[in-house]
């Protein structure tokens, strides 16, 4: 029950016979299961059937723009704003190929930046999808940059010193040190 909406990030989509305006985009999606003879049809996200091979992992500390350390608060934001590394600065970098990885957070789950919480970036999501998966960038020097599924790259706002995924290039704001947690 309960309304037809549809939602461009989700990984499932079940779609009832009458409801054709709900067909997901068969650039990004499969037909997993037909139902009843087109009664019914599940559709699963095209980037799901294809699992991502893990080429490493490792916990580091990151550095923004400002020499503080990127944290995850309590309300699982993720600032930039302590001055030194302990577990809530910890992070695990998870590296794919094609120079895609993942962040998690010191209890365990991924950081995402989500198009629905103005592109704030949370460390909280338990799955890792499009919206918690980065393009990693290396600058050199131990220094990267990562780019978010809307195509925006990580950003350290200087006055709220809280991480966006809302800058269109790679500026100074964008840079974060990378740190191997010994």
């Amino acid at each position: 029950g309960g309304e037809n909406k549809k939602n461009i990030d989700e990984d499932l989509v079940l779609v009832l016979k009458g409801a054709d305006n709900m067909i997901p985009d068969s650039n990004n999606y499969r037909i997993l299961k037909d139902f009843n003879q087109g009664e019914c049809q599940l559709y699963v996200k095209k980037e799901l059937a294809i699992a991502k091979k893990e080429l490493g992992r490792k916990d580091v500390y990151l550095k923004g723009s400002n020499k503080q350390y990127l944290s995850c608060y309590w309300d699982q934001q993720i600032y930039g704003n302590q001055p030194g590394a302990s577990l809530w600065e910890t992070f695990s970098l998870i590296r794919y190929a094609n120079g895609e990885c993942a962040l998690k957070s010191h209890d365990g789950y991924y950081l995402c930046a989500d198009w629905e919480s103005t592109i704030n970036l949370f460390g909280n999501r338990a799955g890792r999808g499009a919206w918690e998966t980065f393009t990693y960038q290396d600058l050199g020097n131990g220094y990267c940059a990562f780019r978010a599924a809307n195509g925006n790259y990580l950003s350290l706002d200087p006055v709220s010193a809280k991480v966006y995924a809302n800058a269109p290039v790679i500026g100074e704001r964008e840079k974060f040190l990378i740190e191997e947690k010994q």
